[in-house]
């Protein structure tokens, strides 16, 4: 007997129990009518777990919390309030928590397991001293307290399970309903992966053609760019000397003999027009393209002149050729060159 607790602690150690549990059981039923979705958002709720008419068990589980935690609190009725702790706790365990495990963290039924056992306890020990049955001289604890907590609220739990939940896995088989989805499910689910082997078009992409191009063809499309008769400017090394190669490239393709030739055809019809005296010859003269071919010929000899005297390769001009320009120069009367 030295070792039991003095009867004051007892009555302490239950007034706090009471006045932590009975608050906290009582909010969650306040919560049910007044926060969220108030008592139509509980309604749906119990709706889709399967407790139908959810409207009825909405307001029926919203005021048996209420009642349950305001009883405990008070230490009024106290193994009723243990009948409501397990009772009510029966069924959540039923219909919610059932299949998650223990852990609360995993929505177990971990909570349901710890407040059904405090309404137990409490029922089977009594309010203790600071309470109201013991005011009003209610004095049902031990064996009763137990009975009623315990097998009131395991029956009360079975009758409304029973005559009220249908889960609804169960109703859509029963039915060949489609299952509704939760409320909160906004995110559509992925298939399966068998899902998506039945349905090759849905991941297999359609084939794009694609066009070969001829290489033939491309090579014809572009475009051609015609040689410029401006010969390349001569690159420059070292001190102002021009290359050999690029100062005898625009000679490549001149022939001083033919251009010589025409030079000293050009002066005989014209020595043959000044002699003759006739008019009419020398202005069939004029009109012949002689002077533009001149001016040609001059421009290219110049070039040349200038191109030898800087490179080994190209040939000397022949005397002829100078002779001729000269004659030429003087058969055409001074004429202005264009």
């Amino acid at each position: 007997m030295e070792y039991m607790p003095h009867l004051s602690d007892f009555n302490l150690a239950l007034l706090l129990l009471r006045v932590v549990v009975g608050p906290t059981f009582a909010f969650h039923g306040y919560a049910k009518i007044f926060r969220g979705g108030r008592l139509t958002g509980t309604a749906r709720w119990f709706d889709s777990i399967g407790m139908r008419p959810g409207e009825i068990h909405a307001r029926l589980a919203a005021t048996g919390e209420l009642l349950t935690g305001v009883c405990l609190l008070l230490g009024f009725m106290t193994p009723f309030a243990g009948l409501g702790l397990v009772g009510l706790m029966a069924v959540a365990f039923w219909t919610v928590h059932r299949g998650n495990g223990l852990l609360v963290v995993a929505n177990g039924w971990e909570y349901n397991l710890v407040l059904a056992t405090i309404g137990v306890t409490v029922a089977t020990l009594g309010p203790g001293r600071w309470s109201l049955d013991h005011a009003l001289g209610i004095h049902v604890h031990g064996y009763p307290g137990l009975l009623i907590s315990l097998g009131g609220g395991i029956l009360l739990a079975a009758l409304v399970v029973g005559s009220s939940f249908q889960p609804p896995v169960a109703e859509a088989e029963s039915t060949g309903a489609a299952v509704p989805e939760a409320e909160s499910a906004d995110v559509p689910v992925a298939p399966e992966l068998s899902d998506v082997e039945l349905l090759p078009e849905a991941v297999e992409a359609p084939a794009v053609p694609v066009e070969t191009v001829d290489p033939e063809e491309v090579k014809a499309e572009e475009p051609t760019v015609p040689d410029s008769p401006v010969a390349p400017k001569a690159s420059t090394r070292g001190k102002g000397k021009v290359k050999a190669d690029a100062v005898a490239s625009p000679l490549k393709d001149v022939n001083l003999d033919s251009l010589a030739a025409e030079a000293d055809a050009l002066v005989a019809k014209a020595k043959a027009a000044r002699t003759s005296g006739d008019e009419a010859s020398e202005t069939e003269i004029e009109t012949e393209p002689a002077e533009p071919a001149m001016v040609e010929i001059d421009a290219v000899v110049t070039e040349s002149e200038t191109s030898v005297q800087r490179s080994t390769q190209t040939k000397p001009r022949s005397s002829k050729s100078r002779s001729a320009r000269g004659q030429g120069s003087r058969a055409s009367g001074g004429a202005p060159r264009q």
